[in-house]
C-alpha cells in the first residue's frame, strides 16, 4: 500500500490539507470555485484524496467524518473503483480536472455541491447516505446505474450538460431510498434551479420520492422513466395536466419507439394513493388516448410499408383498402370510447350521454305529442270507433256513427281523448316515455301503449318515429358500453 512518502515533495495546498485533515471539520482553501490557472496553493492532487479516503498509511489520522475540502483544484483523476471506505468524501465548491471514478465504491456520503467536474462514473456505487449535486456543474456523463443510495439524490440547482452520449444523468436500475431532487437549491441558498441538458435516464430505478419543480425538467425527448417506480411527489405539482406535460417529455426512441403505459399508470397510481383520485383517472385517460393513437400509428406505418416499389397495384389494393377500413373503424372505435367511457376510466360519462339522450327524447316526443303527432300504440284501439270516427279522413259507411270530430279538436289525438271512452286510457307522459324508450332493461310500460305517428300530417311525426328508433338503438348501445365499461372490457391494462 502506497504511503505518504510516495506523494513527497507536496505542495503548498497539500501540506495544509494533511495538516489540517485531522483538526478541522473542513479544509478551506477558498470560497468559490477555484479559477482554471490556479496556483500550487489550491492544487491537490486526486490520488492524494483517494489514499486519505481509503485510510492512509496510519502516518496521518482521517477523521470518521472522512475527507472534507473545498475551494481546492483536484488534479488528475479521483479514483475509488471497489473501494470500501467507511466514511464520506466532500469536495464542495471545487473544480474537478477529470471525472471521478467510484464504480463499484461503499462510501458514507458523496458531497459535490457547487462543484465543477467533467462527469461521474459511478456504477453500481453503495452509499449509507446520498449523493449530493447541490448546485454542481457538470459537463458530461453522470452515471449511477444499479447504485444503491441509502439517502437522497440530489440535484438541486445543478446544471448537467450531457456528453458525447447525450446523456446527462443515467441512473437507470439504481435503487434511492431517499428523494430525487429536481428544484432550485433552495437549501444552498444559490437561488440556481436544476438545468438539465441532455437525457435523464431512469429506467428501471426505484425511488422513495421525488421533489421536483417544472422548470427544471428535461426537455421534450429527454426523459426516460420506464419501469421507474416511486412513492410519492412532494414540493411538486400534483395536477394532472403537469404530470401529463412531465410524462410526454419521455423518449420513445430507445425501446423500438413502442408506446409505454407503465410510467403512465405508476404516475396514476402514486397520485391515486395521495388523494388525487380526479387527476389519477385523468392521467389513465390521457395513456389510454396515446397508446390507442400509438396502435393506429403502427397500423399506419405498415400500410405504407404494404407495397415494395415495383409490386403491381393490383397485387396490394385488396391489402391497402382494408387496412385503411380497419385503421378507420379502429379510430371511430377509439373515438367512441373516449368521448362515451373514458376508455372505462371515467364512467360518469355514459351517465351524462345517456341523460343528454333522455332530455332530447322528452323534448322530441313532447313537441310530437303536443301537435297530435303521437298515436295509441294499441291494435284494438286502433280499430275502434272512437278512434276511427276521429280520422281527418273518416267517411261514414251505411250503417256506422258519424264523425267525431269537432271543430275545435286540432288533431285526432285531440279528439280522440275528447270521449269519455278514452279516459280510461294511460295518459303521455313525455318524461316518462323518454326513459322508458331508452333504457333497455327498465319497463315503465308507456311504450306499450303510445307509438309516433309517421303517418301524421305534421312534420314532427315521422321525425319522431324515426328519433324513436334511434333512441333505442342509442340506449342499447350505450347500455352495453357501460356494463364494458364497468367491467374494464374496454381498457388497454
Amino acid at each position: 500500500m502506497a504511503g505518504l512518502d510516495d506523494f513527497e515533495p507536496l505542495n503548498v495546498a497539500e501540506q495544509r490539507l494533511i495538516a489540517g485533515i485531522g483538526s478541522v471539520e473542513t479544509v478551506v482553501f477558498g470560497q468559490d470555485v477555484p479559477p482554471e490557472d490556479a496556483g500550487p496553493e489550491r492544487r491537490i492532487r486526486a490520488g492524494l484524496i483517494a489514499w486519505l479516503m481509503r485510510g492512509g498509511d496510519g502516518t496521518v489520522t482521517v477523521p470518521e467524518t472522512g475527507v472534507r475540502v473545498a475551494g481546492a483544484w483536484i488534479a488528475g483523476q479521483l479514483t475509488l473503483e471497489g473501494a470500501r471506505c467507511p466514511r464520506s468524501l466532500a469536495l464542495l465548491f471545487c473544480r474537478i480536472e477529470d471525472a471521478p471514478v467510484l464504480m463499484d465504491a461503499e462510501i458514507d456520503n458523496l458531497f459535490l455541491n457547487r462543484t465543477h467536474l467533467h462527469g461521474l462514473e459511478a456504477e453500481r456505487l453503495t452509499t449509507r447516505g446520498g449523493v449530493f449535486l447541490r448546485g454542481a456543474k457538470v459537463t458530461g456523463e453522470v452515471w449511477l446505474v444499479g447504485a444503491k443510495l441509502g439517502g437522497n439524490l440530489d440535484c438541486g440547482g445543478a446544471t448537467l450538460t450531457a456528453g458525447k452520449t447525450g446523456l446527462a444523468l443515467r441512473a437507470d436500475g439504481a435503487r434511492i431510498d431517499g428523494a430525487l431532487f429536481l428544484r432550485s437549491d433552495e437549501t444552498g441558498k444559490t437561488g440556481k434551479r436544476t438545468k438539465i441538458t441532455g437525457m435523464l435516464d431512469l429506467t428501471g430505478a426505484r425511488i422513495g420520492t421525488i421533489v421536483d419543480d417544472p422548470s427544471c425538467w428535461p426537455g421534450p425527448g429527454d426523459l426516460r422513466l420506464n419501469r421507474c417506480v416511486y412513492d410519492a411527489f412532494v414540493g411538486g405539482p400534483v395536477d394532472a395536466a403537469s404530470r401529463i406535460d412531465w410524462l410526454a417529455r419521455q423518449d420513445r426512441s430507445a425501446e423500438t419507439g413502442e408506446f409505454q403505459p407503465q410510467p403512465w399508470e405508476q404516475c396514476a397510481k402514486v397520485l391515486r394513493e395521495m388523494g388525487h383520485r380526479a387527476d389519477a383517472r385523468a392521467i389513465l385517460i390521457e395513456k389510454e388516448r396515446r397508446q390507442r393513437a400509438a396502435g393506429r400509428a403502427k397500423l399506419r406505418a405498415q400500410l405504407r410499408n404494404t407495397a415494395p416499389p415495383g409490386t403491381p397495384a393490383i397485387t396490394t389494393r385488396a391489402p391497402l383498402i382494408g387496412g385503411a377500413v380497419r385503421l378507420a373503424a379502429q379510430a371511430a372505435w377509439d373515438g367512441t370510447l373516449g368521448a362515451v367511457l373514458g376508455y372505462g376510466h371515467d364512467m360518469k360519462r355514459v351517465l351524462i350521454w345517456l341523460g343528454a339522450a333522455w332530455l332530447l327524447g322528452v323534448l322530441v316526443f313532447a313537441i310530437a305529442f303536443a301537435q297530435g303527432a303521437m298515436k295509441p300504440n294499441n291494435a284494438f284501439i286502433l280499430r275502434s270507433v272512437e278512434w276511427a270516427a276521429c280520422a281527418d279522413d273518416y267517411v261514414q259507411k251505411p250503417g256506422a256513427p258519424e264523425t267525431r270530430r269537432e271543430p275545435d279538436h286540432a288533431s285526432q289525438l285531440a279528439c280522440f281523448q275528447a270521449q269519455p271512452e278514452a279516459a280510461g286510457y294511460p295518459r303521455f307522459n313525455p318524461w316518462v316515455y323518454s326513459a322508458d324508450t331508452l333504457l333497455p332493461v327498465v319497463n315503465l310500460e308507456l311504450q306499450g301503449y303510445w307509438v309516433p305517428d309517421g303517418a301524421a300530417a305534421a312534420p314532427i311525426g315521422a321525425a319522431a318515429r324515426a328519433f324513436l328508433w334511434l333512441q333505442i338503438l342509442a340506449g342499447w348501445a350505450l347500455s352495453l358500453l357501460a356494463v364494458a365499461g364497468f367491467s374494464g372490457l374496454v381498457r388497454s391494462d
